[in-house]
Parts: C-alpha cells; structure tokens; sequence
C-alpha cells in the first residue's frame, strides 16, 4: 500500500492533467467492483457515502452516460475489464474519488469488505504514481 505521500501525489497530478495508466485499467476496475460488493455494515468509515457516489461519478465517465446506480457501476467495471482506458479528459473525477478516500475516517477495526476498498483506491493511486516516473 502507498504511502499518504503517493495518494497526495497521485491526486495532486490526476487534478493536473496526469491519466491513469491504460495498463492500470484493471486496478480500476477493482475498486468499483469493491464498492459494489461491500456491506456496508454497522460500523463503515465515516465518509462512507459521499465516496461510493463518488465512485459512481468515475463509472459515469468511463460509459459517458448515466442511468441506474448499481447497472452503471457494473457496466463500468466490464469495460474496464474489456481493456477500456479512464478517459484522460476526467482525470480530475479520479482525483476527487481519491480524495474521498483520504478523507475517510476508519473505525477501529474495518470490515474486511472495507479493507478492500482501502487497498484497491490504494493500489490505483500506486499505479498513478508509477505512470509519472
């Protein structure tokens, strides 16, 4: 996992213009997956809320529509499995979706479902980092 340095980073360059990397579409793909099968539960970061419809602004630019939730989220996930590439154009929507989870305030002990929420915008933070270098 990045440090809060490399998830700083990564937003910081998103907000400039820096894209995901193609190749990192995947990583992607896994944290909106992530947000769609986590369970919420009794005891989700504060923050919880605002940042899955953050993650519904990230699908919604990757499909270039929008229309149910949970169907966009989907889809979104499947064409980024397809080999579909984040639009550069809305790489400041990934910075905010990273934000968002900066800015999250974690219980004492996450749920696993949540923990793998945390590592997937981590790793898709790391592969932003890695496309600057």
């Amino acid at each position: 996992m990045p440090s809060g340095d490399d998830m700083d980073r990564a937003i910081r360059a998103l907000e400039t213009g820096a894209a995901l990397p193609a190749d990192s579409a995947g990583l992607l793909a896994d944290l909106l997956e992530a947000h769609t099968t986590v369970e919420v539960g009794s005891n989700p970061p504060k923050g919880w809320l605002i940042t899955d419809m953050a993650s519904l602004d990230v699908a919604r630019c990757i499909l270039g529509e929008s229309g149910s939730a949970l169907e966009d989220l989907k889809k979104a996930v499947a064409a980024l499995r397809e080999g579909q590439a984040f639009p550069q154009e809305s790489s400041p929507v990934l910075a905010a979706l990273l934000n968002k989870h900066r800015q999250l305030e974690w219980p004492a002990e996450p749920s696993e479902g949540w923990l793998a929420v945390r590592d997937a915008a981590h790793a898709v933070a790391a592969a932003v980092v890695r496309g600057m270098m």
